[in-house]
């Protein structure tokens, strides 16, 4: 079954490109660490991850963090954990 039309295009290796800050973000989101946690963690405000989580569902075209989580582990192949 295909939830989403956009992470199709994630599988087929056409992915966006994220930044290094919207990578770790999106990594600990992932973990399951809330907006404030993320930003205690990188040491900004949590406006700014808000900012960074806002960008995230653009670029992956996605509308809640379940999505965002589910696209996220599709990028393990472009290697969100490193760089």
């Amino acid at each position: 079954m295909v939830e989403h039309v956009a992470p199709a295009k994630i599988l087929l290796g056409f992915g966006p490109r994220l930044s290094r800050r919207e990578r770790q973000v999106l990594l600990l989101l992932r973990h399951g660490l809330t907006n404030k946690e993320v930003a205690a963690s990188l040491g900004l405000r949590v406006k700014t991850v808000d900012t960074y989580r806002t960008n995230l569902y653009r670029k992956l075209e996605v509308h809640n963090v379940a999505q965002l989580i589910n696209a996220s582990q599709r990028l393990n192949k472009f290697a969100i954990e490193t760089e």
